[in-house]
């Protein structure tokens, strides 16, 4: 009996990351329990990178076109000269290699600040591999939200698509500040918000309002980091 009972965990936990992937949407307080013991990096975060790859094919070229739009209105006020703009073609890898290091490199940075507000701030417990696990899945999450307004991208043929209170920012677009802050105020963001409080309320052994506010703390300053950034490039073009 006792070395059914030591067997029986490792097997329930057999392609867990795999399992995972479906399970962070169906049913995220029971997998983030199994994750806390056994954390998975790699096959999901080549599931995620797998689907950024996909939404970045299909919408890389309405990114590229508001860069050069933007670049246009640069030449503009004067500030570049009309020869750096960029053709839509030569922006192409570039669009690409940027969309993918901008889906990989938040789960880490967050990953970084989850564990510094959760462990020095909140005073949990927990391996840096179990709180970018969290991350990672909850990143996954995020992208398949992002592959589902890639239809709605193509119809309207502009990236300028928001699930979010955005649209209460009129015909303006990712390059304004007031929609990139209105945007983060949507669907996917609070779905993954929540489901990244459920995580780490987890593997730290918080109270789930605890795993919101460590979510929020982390995930939520990336995102005032874009508003920031937008902010300042607006500032920037007068």
């Amino acid at each position: 009996m006792e070395d059914n009972q030591v067997v029986a965990p490792a097997a329930s936990d057999k392609g867990l990351s795999v399992s995972g992937l479906w399970e962070v949407f169906t049913g995220p307080a029971a997998f983030f329990e199994r994750l806390r013991k056994n954390p998975k990096i790699i096959v999901p975060w080549i599931a995620l990178t797998v689907v950024a790859v996909i939404v970045i094919a299909l919408v890389w070229q309405y990114s590229a076109r508001l860069q050069i739009e933007m670049m246009e209105r640069y030449v503009d006020r004067g500030l570049i000269p009309p020869s750096q703009v960029p053709t839509l073609e030569s922006l192409k890898m570039q669009s690409i290699i940027g969309g993918l290091i901008f889906c990989i490199l938040p789960s880490l940075i967050a990953a970084g600040l989850a564990k510094l507000v959760g462990g020095f701030i909140m005073g949990g417990k927990a391996t840096f591999k179990q709180v970018l696990s969290v991350m990672i899945y909850g990143e996954f999450l995020f992208w398949i939200g992002q592959l589902i307004k890639v239809p709605l991208i193509i119809a309207k043929d502009s990236i300028n698509v928001t699930l979010s209170l955005a649209v209460l920012a009129g015909g303006s677009g990712p390059t304004d500040t007031l929609w990139v802050a209105l945007d983060k105020i949507g669907v996917f963001y609070i779905w993954e918000w929540v489901v990244l409080g459920i995580g780490l309320a987890a593997i730290y052994g918080f109270s789930r309002t605890k795993g919101y506010a460590t979510a929020l703390l982390s995930m939520g300053l990336l995102s005032l980091l874009h508003v920031v950034i937008v902010f300042i490039q607006n500032m920037f073009m007068g």
